[in-house]
Parts: C-alpha cells; structure tokens; sequence
C-alpha cells in the first residue's frame, strides 16, 4: 500500500503539472531554444513555484482573449450581415422553384451565433448549387478568419505568460530571447586568421664591376 500511494502521489504530480503547464511547453522550446525535457522541466518548475501567479495570468488572459473574441465575432458578423442586406435589395428575383427568395436559397441569412446561417440552402438547378458552393467557399472564409485568430491569441497570450512567469521565478529579463546565430564558414575564418603577408621586395641585381681602364 505504502508503494501504491507514492506512484498515486507521483501519477497526480505529472497530471496536474502536465494539464496546468502545457500551454508554456510550446513558449519554453520557442522562447528560450530548449528541446522537450528542458520545456517540461520548466513548465512544471513554474506551475508548482508560483501557482496562484500562474492562475491570475491565466484569468487575465481569458478575459482579455473572450473580450477580443467577442469583438472579431461582432465585426464578422456585421461583415456577413451587411453584405447579405445588400444583396437582399439588389436580388429580388426567386429562385427555380419560385417559392422562396433566390438569395434565401443560395445563401441563407447569417446569425450571430452561427455565421452560416442556421437554413439550409435550397438549391434547384446546377447554377444555384454552384452559387450555393462559392458563396459556402467564401463565408468559410471569414469564419477561417475568427478561427485563426482564436489560435493566434492562444499561442500568443501563452508566450506572454511563460516571460512573465520566467521573470518571476528564473529572474531572466523578459528582452533575453533564444536567437539562433549562424556559424561563419571556416574558409573565412582561417582566412581571417592567417596575419596578412607583405610581400618582400625583389633583391635588386647587381651591375658587374667595371673594367678598370
């Protein structure tokens, strides 16, 4: 029993250090150049030296990314919702079946909580699936858009979290970064090292003695 709870004690230390620092394992290899064993060594230094610091700039962080994100959502969709107005008025014709708005059928109108609109699109000939397909092609696109930035802002906030907790604990300056610095060649540095040769000066003949008269 005495063995079995120290690997409990062990399995939990590795848990909760895994879940609590995998977002500075990808900041550790790319901020300061380390390999796997260093980046995990340093996640799990941090999270177990300074939790609460690590869980206030986590707090921080999610509330400024859920701010950013509701205002790049927002903007998205009053993006999609304006050019759909405009559209609305410009398109007035039905679609092949005459039942419903041809603009309705080929693109439906765009919500809030779902950017691609919660309808279906009704298409009936090849021109309207085509249409359909293109317009589908481009509101992927900006939803691509949200969705890269949801990226960006994690991996982003998360490098800004690993300096300051690298600060805290290391007291490394947030300005020293890993900078990989290419080798000169070693022609030129034994070029370099070679002392500069100055040539010597050719002996200057000598006339032969002249003929005593």
């Amino acid at each position: 029993m005495p063995l079995a709870l120290a690997a409990g004690f062990l399995i939990a230390v590795i848990l909760v250090g895994s879940v609590a620092g995998f977002n500075l394992m990808f900041p550790a290899v790319a901020y300061d150049g380390s390999d796997c064993f260093d980046a995990i060594s340093r996640s799990f230094s941090y999270i177990y030296a300074k939790p609460w610091r690590m869980g206030f700039y986590t707090a921080i962080a999610a509330v400024y990314g859920s701010i950013c994100y509701m205002f790049v959502r927002s903007f998205a969709f009053l993006s999609l919702w304006i050019t759909h107005w405009f559209l609305q008025i410009i398109l007035w014709a039905d679609n092949g079946t005459g039942r419903v708005n041809k603009l309705a059928a080929i693109w439906p109108q765009p919500e809030f909580s779902t950017l691609l609109g919660r309808a279906k699109p009704l298409a009936t000939n090849w021109t309207e699936a085509a249409a359909v397909f293109l317009v589908h092609l481009f509101v992927l696109v900006v939803v691509g858009l949200v969705v890269s930035f949801i990226i960006s802002f994690y991996f982003s906030a998360n490098t800004i979290i690993y300096s300051l907790m690298r600060n805290r604990v290391d007291n490394t300056a947030r300005e020293d970064i890993y900078m990989p610095h290419e080798e000169p060649e070693a022609e030129t540095d034994e070029v370099n090292r070679q002392p500069e040769r100055q040539e010597k000066p050719a002996p200057e003949s000598q006339s032969p003695p002249e003929a005593s008269s």
